[in-house]
């Protein structure tokens, strides 16, 4: 990224050069399932039974709600999408085969103040069998109100891991089987702003915490391979030539049975072009670790274009570029890393190719699934689609349809077999959301 001077580096940050980062492998399997099940007391029976005698969420159709207790209910068939609420969060459940809501489940939490942002795995994880942990803190309060974090595991809210006077741990993983959980700790206060972090595991058997490495500065989630044997994050590094600001992009990669990190250029700002490179705060990194893709502005043009990026050779191949005044602000990877579905929104105005597109990175064709219909109601767009993270298989989707009001947002499904949406919800609230397929 080239930036010369502060008036850049504000503009930058405020989201001048609006891009979505996206990571991938590419022909590997995502290295962890990630799902939820909230534990009830009932058993609930699943598939079009369930499904016939639930009221699917429409403008003027309240969702049935229940409170969560211990007991894990069988599902199949079915896909759960987890929102932030008042006081916790809302789990919604679907019916895959029938295309019918079933129910919404709030998880409570009295002194939860979620904190999710782009910089973030989740507030809310799932593994497999349908246990979900979530975070919970305290954070950019008074003097009188002390710092907090806590990763709790939803089912029986036993608290897996908890730091005082410390930020929101936006930077967590879980593994596949929940045996564990990798959070990057702040070792710095909050005020910071190159925060360093420790990465933790956390046995969520003992509750018992080791620290396996310190991370330094980091700006992205963390990731876990498909073998689940390391976690990789990324950093920005300025520097400067002929008084012009640039920041190359750096892999930070944790190898977790020898405790040792490695750190590798992955990007270097080019000073003879005039396209630029995303923020490296909202990479995704795929498995495997061996491509990303990300959005590149051309300020000429004022066009964007989703590029790969071997973490290996380091080539450079150029996927798709956005028609209009657009941005991609979010995108989901297929199990197998040969697709990716990404939403186009609005920067500057109303994009041609607004909605969800596919890329088939097989057949190397990008397809348009859904188109939306932005407005604009001063400098706010509402209308926009935002694809909820862990919901694409390949074809199928939840996404978010914005409202001017987000809590008066909805929650909808996207069927590649019917090629149909189907309302989940409405007036939700999409601050935060993750889903998991049963």
């Amino acid at each position: 990224m080239r930036i010369e001077h502060s008036d850049h580096v504000r503009t930058s940050h405020q989201g001048h050069v609006a891009w979505l980062v996206l990571a991938a492998l590419l022909g590997a399997i995502v290295g962890y399932a990630i799902g939820a099940d909230l534990q009830k007391s009932k058993n609930i029976e699943d598939n079009a039974s369930t499904a016939s005698t639930s009221a699917a969420a429409t403008s003027t159709t309240t969702p049935a709600t229940s409170a969560s207790t211990a007991t894990t209910a069988k599902r199949t068939n079915q896909l759960v999408v987890a929102l932030q609420a008042t006081g916790g969060f809302d789990y919604y459940y679907y019916n895959l085969l029938t295309n019918k809501f079933i129910e919404k489940v709030n998880v409570t939490d009295a002194d939860a103040k979620n904190g999710s942002s782009v910089y973030s795995n989740s507030d809310v994880q799932f593994v497999a069998g349908g246990t979900s942990y979530y975070i919970n803190g305290q954070f950019g309060c008074m003097d009188d109100c002390p710092l907090f974090s806590k990763l709790i595991r939803a089912s029986d809210k036993k608290v897996m891991y908890e730091k005082k006077d410390s930020e929101i741990f936006e930077r967590w993983i879980v593994k596949k089987d929940g045996t564990k959980i990798y959070v990057a700790v702040p070792s710095t206060k909050d005020t910071d702003v190159n925060k360093n972090y420790d990465l933790m595991a956390v046995d969520t058997n003992t509750f018992k915490a080791e620290k396996l490495v310190s991370m330094g500065v980091i700006a992205s989630p963390l990731h876990l391979n498909t073998e689940e044997s390391s976690i990789l994050t990324t950093v920005a590094k300025e520097r400067t030539e002929n008084n012009i600001h640039y920041y190359d992009y750096y892999i930070k990669t944790v190898d977790l049975a020898n405790k040792k990190m490695n750190e590798k250029l992955i990007w270097r700002a080019p000073t003879n072009i005039s396209m630029q490179y995303s923020g490296v705060e909202s990479l995704a990194i795929g498995p495997k670790f061996l491509k990303t893709a990300s959005m590149f502005y051309d300020s000429n043009t004022k066009q964007a274009t989703l590029r790969t990026i071997d973490l290996g050779t380091l080539e450079e191949k150029d996927i798709y570029t956005l028609k209009g005044n657009g941005q991609s602000v979010n995108s989901e990877w297929s199990s197998d890393g040969m697709k990716i579905a990404f939403s186009v929104t609005s920067y500057g105005g109303v994009p041609e190719d607004q909605g969800v597109l596919i890329h088939d990175f097989n057949t190397n064709t990008t397809t348009q699934v859904l188109k939306s219909n932005i407005t604009m109601k001063n400098t706010v767009a509402s209308g926009e689609f935002r694809l909820v993270k862990g919901s694409f298989d390949g074809q199928s989707f939840a996404y978010i349809v914005t409202a001017e009001d987000r809590t008066k947002s909805s929650l909808k499904y996207y069927d590649g077999n019917t090629k149909k949406s189907y309302d989940i919800a409405n007036n939700i609230d999409w601050t935060s959301q993750t889903a998991f397929r049963y």
